[in-house]
């Protein structure tokens, strides 16, 4: 899913170069369809049941929100749902009548079954064709309490079905939404042009339009139907199984879901639709086919000559999805189901959700949102295909789709706008950070579960620096579609996601995972650098944050030199909160800078003692150099003239003498710069250095017969 703002956010403000973006898809119509040829190599088999968790999570958990429960005692194995949508168009309002046929596997003993349920009435209920007499109705609490005779409360028998009936009087959009034509939409400023109805579900609204099992973590096989007036055309999961007349003047549309599905995945739609066709040709399969379905209103159908995004046009917004399709299918393998469609909505609070095999968007986006579309259509793998086990991991859909912006921005307009979209990420996650308190990406917080800096922002931001830590595109895009397959067609947690791309990268993510994910905050490194007359680097990492004590993360240094100039790329690994580095190389660094490509989650300061953080895109975000890092000397240390250096001061040692003695520092043109005066016996005389510019300077040492002159490289 993908949020709306109403108005101007301080993500909106952060997000210069992901607005900047996104103006080119939305506001100037322009569309580059750069696609990566991509070397496919065959995956590596992996079991699901393989990969254990060998550890607890540890994390901060929101009880509130999100309580620890156990699994109810039975399985849903399928929905047979009947919509009747008549009584909506007829009066315009949110009321129907409905008929759900769940079939179920009772899994662990239980004298009832417990469904989810609310504004609703419960007509009738019947258990294996058994009409009850006491009809139960949905408690206080939205709970569904459906005794079972004694013969069936037993697990291991045969399945049992649930014929349910019900309707709904209650005028409110929750869970099922009505819009008459002419509705005004606050965020496009402009009106609806046909009445609509709708579902929307995530996180767990299912309920107020099917009484169901209302969590993520049980998908069941789907079939919906959808009785509608004739010349309203009316939209589900999976493909179409049949049209046919209902009654003389309304239709039934009958629509299977292809595999598995959670319950806030489902969706009905409905309104006076232009309905269209396409062929998506799998790139990883050329033989095989997804058919892809449109659905507009004849206004924003037929207006296709306006492409400059000032005007809803929807054969051009929706024109792209094959070819998005395509760059997706090469990072995350072939489209996980046989049809994929979209359908835009106004009023809609978000801009986008991702209903299993048909997408429910924002009208505002057939202006062109490429960014949006690749977001919802990244879902189909990962939210959909599989699912996250609680909400408490809502970042394994919402963390891979908002990545997945990144990588269809680079798929057209290469590295440079793969790293502008994470910037943007970047700045949000920092805001938000900065704001709230250092709250874990694990286990969202309750007045804010689809948190975007949290389960959007930063839970890209870590698949971006796991890819960089990989550094092996084949690998890293490999293993995701081993995960992705391991986990096909059921629910994963954030355990396990972690313990099996750990094992399929061959790294303990352990560390990583704790310090990302189920931790909040970010490291604040402060550098200092120098390099010494042999050309060997000196380098010293303290981290400076208070939410732990130290992040275990490869850092990497960008070393600028030569006239053209050259850009190195030096890497350390730093796993201790106070750490010294030393490199030998061939040349003389003319100046280091950090992270310059975006690495890191983190804030540096930098030369002139401020704190940026990685959403900064100058080169001059370079480090302090420090001379007491790397002061060289030539002194010997047999010789009456020994050097050292401590912080900002050289450390001049010399053998006692019963005369006066002169310590003096000289620059390399000769001209005196210090002065001390060695006192009879005195054995060691400090030289501040602290003011000094780089260069090669001289000490000499002089007292009666002894004349000692040692060199010394300042480096800064």
């Amino acid at each position: 899913m993908q949020d709306r703002p109403k108005n101007l956010s301080p993500k909106d403000v952060l997000f210069t170069t992901k607005l900047l973006l996104t103006m080119h898809t939305i506001h100037r119509g322009i569309y580059f369809l750069i696609l990566a040829s991509l070397s496919l190599i065959p995956c590596i088999s992996y079991s699901h049941t393989g990969v254990k968790c060998t550890r607890a999570v540890q994390a901060k958990t929101n009880s509130i929100l999100w309580p620890d429960q156990p699994k109810r005692p039975f399985d849903v194995l399928k929905y047979q749902l009947i919509l009747d949508w008549r009584k909506i168009f007829a009066t315009k309002s949110q009321k129907f009548s409905g008929v759900n046929v769940i079939t179920i596997q009772v899994t662990t003993s239980t004298p009832n079954i417990l469904l989810d349920a609310g504004l609703m009435f419960i007509d009738s209920i019947a258990i294996n064709g058994n009409p009850l007499t006491t009809i139960p109705q949905p408690t206080s609490d939205q709970k569904l309490i459906i005794p079972l005779p004694l013969n069936l409360q037993n697990s291991g028998g045969a399945p049992l079905t649930l014929r349910i009936g019900y309707h709904k009087d209650l005028d409110s959009n929750l869970g099922i939404y009505f819009f008459p034509k002419g509705s005004y939409d606050d965020y496009d400023k402009d009106y609806t042009t046909e009445d609509l109805a709708y579902t929307m579900s995530e996180p767990e609204d299912a309920h107020y339009w099917m009484p169901c099992m209302d969590l993520p973590y049980d998908k069941a096989e789907s079939e919906i139907s959808i009785i509608v007036p004739n010349g309203i055309e009316a939209a589900s999961n999976g493909v179409l199984v049949s049209k046919q007349a209902y009654s003389s003047n309304s239709t039934i549309w009958n629509w299977k879901s292809d595999e598995p599905i959670s319950t806030y995945l489902m969706v009905a739609d409905a309104s006076t639709f232009i309905h269209w066709e396409d062929v998506h040709q799998r790139s990883t399969n050329p033989g095989d086919t997804v058919h892809l379905d449109f659905y507009a209103w004849p206004s924003d159908y037929y207006q296709d000559s306006v492409t400059d995004g000032s005007v809803y046009n929807a054969k051009m917004a929706l024109g792209p999805t094959s070819q998005i399709m395509t760059y997706l299918e090469a990072h995350y393998g072939g489209f996980p189901f046989v049809k994929y469609g979209q359908v835009p909505v106004s009023p809609f609070t978000f801009g986008g959700m991702e209903h299993q095999t048909i997408t429910t968007i924002h009208r505002h986006w057939l202006k062109g949102q490429q960014q949006g579309i690749a977001h919802e259509m990244a879902h189909q793998w990962f939210g959909d295909k599989t699912t996250c086990e609680t909400f408490k991991d809502l970042w394994l859909n919402e963390g891979f789709a908002t990545y997945s912006e990144a990588i269809w921005y680079e798929s057209w307009g290469g590295y440079n706008w793969y790293i502008g979209c994470l910037r943007g990420d970047k700045a949000y996650a920092f805001f938000y950070d900065k704001v709230h308190n250092k709250l874990p990406t694990y286990d969202p917080p309750a007045d804010d579960p689809f948190n975007n800096a949290l389960t959007y922002s930063k839970g890209a931001c870590v698949l971006h620096m796991l890819r960089r830590m990989v550094n092996n595109d084949t690998m890293f895009f490999d293993a995701l579609k081993d995960y992705s397959n391991a986990f096909a067609y059921t629910t994963a947690n954030t355990a396990q996601f972690r313990d099996y791309i750990g094992q399929r990268l061959g790294l303990d993510l352990y560390e990583y995972f704790d310090q990302w994910i189920f931790e909040g905050g970010f490291p604040i490194y402060d550098t200092k650098w120098a390099q010494n007359i042999n050309n060997t680097l000196f380098l010293r990492v303290n981290q400076l944050q208070t939410v732990r004590d130290h992040f275990t993360m490869p850092l990497r240094f960008f070393a600028y030199h030569g006239s053209a100039p050259s850009i190195d790329t030096l890497i350390f690994e730093n796993n201790l909160q106070s750490q010294s580095f030393q490199k030998n190389l061939n040349y003389t660094i003319d100046s280091l800078a950090f992270d310059d490509d975006a690495l890191l989650l983190s804030e540096y300061v930098i030369a002139n003692g401020d704190t940026v953080n990685s959403t900064s895109t100058a080169h001059s975000r370079l480090l302090r150099n420090s001379p007491e890092l790397a002061v060289h000397t030539n002194s010997d240390q047999n010789s009456d003239l020994i050097i050292s250096h401590e912080g900002k001061d050289l450390i001049c040692k010399f053998k006692p003498r019963t005369t006066e003695g002169v310590l003096e520092l000289y620059n390399s043109v000769g001209m005196k710069v210090a002065k001390r005066i060695v006192e009879s016996g005195e054995t060691m005389k400090s030289l501040s250095i602290g003011n000094l510019s780089s260069g090669v300077y001289f000490v000499r040492y002089s007292a009666g017969i002894v004349n000692e002159t040692c060199s010394v490289n300042i480096v800064r």
